[in-house]
């Protein structure tokens, strides 16, 4: 049954596509592609913490200390 309905022409307009135009994400200067960036939001604001993703290791168990 669909597959006859999407053969049949529509009544309704077509649909158009609309362009967007979006910024450019931006990425804070303190944090680098070779960097692990967490955010642990608190009632009273949120913490970042960025750490350099050669020490991948050393941010988890922080992480695991901040989770517990």
């Amino acid at each position: 049954l669909w597959i006859k309905a999407s053969r049949t022409p529509s009544k309704a307009s077509p649909t158009t596509f609309v362009p967007l135009s979006l910024p450019a994400p931006t990425i804070p200067s303190t944090v680098t592609e070779d960097a692990i960036h967490i955010e642990v939001p608190r009632a009273n604001g949120t913490i970042t913490i960025t750490w350099p993703a050669s020490h991948a290791d050393r941010a988890m168990i922080l992480l695991r200390e901040l989770l517990l």
